[in-house]
């Protein structure tokens, strides 16, 4: 089963995230959003940790804030730096969060006696050579790109902002001048992660995408891929996976679906899974829940297993699903 606290944190961090790079906050000052940003770690990162991408893009956001504060001591300047090498944990921000913190490197150098100049410049060459890896690898997987869009504007602030970071200058005519950042695109997709008690959070393919392989990794359960065009699921049973499956969409539908709350009703159901074209939809229906339970008790090797009461999915039976919205 899902865990509702962590489910009810979650929800807690997105919408702060959200609060926290509306415009109209950021061009009254950066402290509101610093303070949402603090509230959304600290629930992030306390006890369980939420799976990725959240503490990747609270951390990110944050070590941006940060940077824009006048003049941070050493102690905050090594947190930034820590901030921005915890988000380059995550793929769909490395390039990003490495070039950042090239500049917070380079101003962490200043504190530090010259004798060592040689380990800093090794440190901000590493983090150079990862970021230009990690943009190559994007170029070779378009599959992995981010959806930013190439707008000069965009891209002449972001120059400013870094060098407002490194070379510590005063970001105040900056604030609420950017179009939109990496943190935005996150929400720019037709992704999200579908369970019971998860809250639908739209993402990029890539961010959400992260978010489930953070969640096979963490718990058991029946695991659904659904997109446009294909379907696949397998179980994980005390960390050991099945062998993925290929399975027709509408087993993977009526999955979703019948977890949904409130419960949807049963011609909604019959509607939403096999459409109303042709003949005798009901009897489409029924067969596809009856294969839908076979392949199910297939997965888990007990054709005994309960899998419907009714048209709802035993709630014993865990799900997670990766989702493209227009699947559905």
């Amino acid at each position: 089963m899902s865990d509702e606290g962590l489910e009810r944190r979650r929800s807690r961090v997105n919408e702060l995230l959200r609060l926290s790079i509306d415009k109209k906050l950021l061009r009254g000052g950066s402290s509101d959003a610093l303070a949402l940003l603090e509230e959304a770690y600290d629930l992030a990162t306390k006890g369980l940790k939420l799976p990725a991408p959240w503490t990747h893009l609270i951390a990110y956001r944050l070590a941006h804030l940060k940077s824009r504060a006048t003049g941070p001591d050493r102690d905050e300047l090594e947190r930034i730096d820590a901030l921005f090498a915890e988000a380059s944990e995550l793929p769909e921000l490395m390039s990003f969060a490495l070039a950042y913190r090239v500049a917070i490197l380079t101003r962490l150098e200043v504190h530090h006696p010259s004798s060592l100049a040689a380990h800093w410049q090794k440190k901000r060459l590493d983090c150079f050579q990862k970021a230009v890896l990690a943009i190559r690898h994007s170029q070779l997987n378009p599959e992995s790109r981010l959806p930013v869009p190439a707008v000069l504007q965009s891209t002449v602030l972001n120059l400013l902002e870094f060098a407002s970071y490194m070379l510590a200058l005063p970001y105040k005519d900056l604030e609420g001048l950017a179009i939109s950042d990496v943190i935005e695109q996150c929400y720019a997709g037709g992704w999200y992660i579908a369970g019971r008690g998860i809250e639908k959070i739209r993402m990029t393919e890539g961010f959400a995408r992260s978010e489930f392989k953070a969640r096979t990794a963490a718990s058991d359960g029946l695991f659904i891929e659904l997109s446009r065009t294909s379907a696949t699921w397998w179980l994980v049973s005390k960390g050991v996976a099945s062998e993925s499956q290929t399975v027709n969409q509408d087993h993977a539908k009526l999955v979703l679906l019948s977890i949904v709350q409130p419960p949807l009703l049963p011609a909604d159901l019959q509607r939403r899974v096999v459409g109303t074209d042709g003949k005798d939809s009901a009897a489409r229906f029924r067969q596809v829940k009856s294969r839908t339970q076979k392949g199910i008790q297939s997965l888990a090797r007990d054709e005994n297993l309960l899998v419907f009461h009714g048209n709802i999915l035993n709630p014993d039976i865990c799900v997670i699903g990766l989702v493209e919205e227009k699947s559905l």
